[in-house]
């Protein structure tokens, strides 16, 4: 089961200056422990495709916040917005 979110992220480090490593999110740090998958998503012409999103599936696992004693792993697909030089999350991964 997915869930769409598509609200901002920080990013916080990139492995690589590519993968993301760790990033902010609704006011929690998240590590990023493994990088399952790696795709782009093109726009424009034939002729002059470029990439548009760079997206990611990963693997996480969240500091705990102030008065929750867990940590909370998840799934995430995020992606890069290389017009904007944005940050999203696409996707939450049950």
């Amino acid at each position: 089961m997915a869930r769409s979110a598509g609200s901002y992220i920080e990013m916080r480090q990139r492995r690589y200056n590519f993968f993301p490593q760790s990033f902010q999110w609704q006011g929690r740090t998240f590590h990023v422990q493994q990088v399952e998958r790696s795709w782009s998503k093109m726009s424009g012409w034939f002729s002059r495709r470029r990439p548009r999103r760079l997206c990611f599936r990963v693997r996480t696992l969240a500091l705990p916040s102030v008065g929750s004693p867990s940590c909370l792993p998840g799934r995430l697909d995020i992606y890069q917005d290389l017009v904007a030089n944005t940050w999203h999350v696409d996707r939450i991964l049950a």
